[in-house]
């Protein structure tokens, strides 16, 4: 797959329309048939027999304790759709495990996060941690979480992330086992991030929904986490669905191995109950 070739230049005004628009929403260009048609290209769950543990990471200061669930987490953010495929697997059997709940979030084309939507995305975050920094609002946008199958998996309609000052594009993770027994203590067993290769990064950077921005994007081997952290085995694999045209959409999809006795330091019981809820 060449990411790195755009078609060849269209009228200004015609121009100018797509990349605005950017496809308008996922919702719109993963319409029904369409969704089924891209997710075949998708590679089949079972077999895969990846074991490798997954690197957990920090949570960021962004997270939500919500519980929204949902597949599609756009909330009409406008961005290049993106259909993103989990695959949970138990390190210890190396199958897949059902009835995880599995939530993600992650900023829209401009760098920001719901929430906190009013916080500059061009200055670096000065936060300590989880729930660290006042929230500016209640939107909801490109957040949700959902059970995992019988195959472990969970899919997800969104749009591609941005970045903002300071960290490489990602998506952050966390899953969990829930219970209805009140007795029980909630926790997390993962909480990590997942990236994107650099290629399609420069290539939907290009779009002005993504661009024109004040600062100078953070890539992969600049990061500290994704360095320090061994962010290369949370890359997600990802496939343009419309070669010629990436406004069409992109598909991602990754796997990950997790001890399923772990016990994440990275959002606690106290994270879950206190400023994060």
């Amino acid at each position: 797959m060449d990411v790195n070739k755009l078609q060849g230049k269209k009228s200004s005004s015609r121009r100018n329309f797509l990349k605005s628009s950017a496809a308008i929403t996922a919702t719109v260009a993963l319409a029904p048939m369409s969704l089924a048609r891209a997710e075949a290209k998708l590679s089949p769950q079972h077999g895969i027999g990846v074991c490798m543990l997954a690197p957990e990471q920090i949570s960021g200061p962004y997270f939500r304790n919500d519980k929204i669930v949902r597949r599609d987490i756009t909330d009409s953010e406008l961005g290049i759709p993106f259909l993103l495929k989990i695959t949970v697997m138990d390190k210890k059997t190396c199958k897949p495990v059902e009835g995880l709940f599995v939530d993600i979030w992650h900023c829209n084309s401009r760098g920001k996060y719901s929430g906190w939507s009013y916080i500059s995305p061009d200055v670096v975050p000065n936060v300590d941690g989880i729930g660290s920094s006042n929230r500016t609002d209640d939107k909801n946008f490109l957040r949700g979480a959902q059970p995992s199958d019988k195959n472990g998996i969970v899919n997800f309609t969104t749009i591609y992330p941005g970045f903002y000052a300071g960290r490489a594009t990602h998506i952050h993770i966390a899953i969990r086992k829930l219970s209805t027994d009140v007795t029980d203590k909630e926790h997390f067993a993962f909480v990590g991030q997942m990236y994107f290769p650099e290629e399609i990064n420069t290539e939907v950077y290009k779009y002005d929904l993504y661009s024109k921005r004040r600062i100078i994007r953070t890539k992969n081997h600049e990061d500290n986490y994704f360095k320090n952290m061994n962010g290369h085995l949370s890359e997600i694999k990802v496939t343009k669905i419309d070669e010629s045209d990436i406004n069409r959409g992109i598909l991602g999809e990754i796997i990950l191995s997790i001890d399923l006795e772990n016990i994440s330091k990275f959002i606690t019981k106290d994270d879950l109950y206190s400023h994060t809820v």
